[in-house]
């Protein structure tokens, strides 16, 4: 039950990031260009962090991980 509230916590904060900078630029007149590509750096760290850090923690207690 926790981890399915953590994951869809995380889901709304990549999206959150995906998606914030867009409106971000276009309320401080930025070029929509701007806040894309923020969105798209800020979003793909996230995601990648929620992809790649729970594994990682576990990597010690779960024999044969990654063969």
């Amino acid at each position: 039950c926790l981890s399915s509230i953590a994951g869809i916590a995380g889901l709304g904060v990549c999206l959150a990031l995906f998606l914030g900078p867009v409106f971000d630029a276009a309320l401080l007149g930025l070029p929509p260009w701007v806040g894309m590509l923020a969105g798209l750096a800020l979003g793909s760290t996230a995601c990648a962090a929620c992809a790649l850090i729970p594994p990682w923690l576990v990597r010690d207690r779960v024999p044969r991980l990654g063969e």
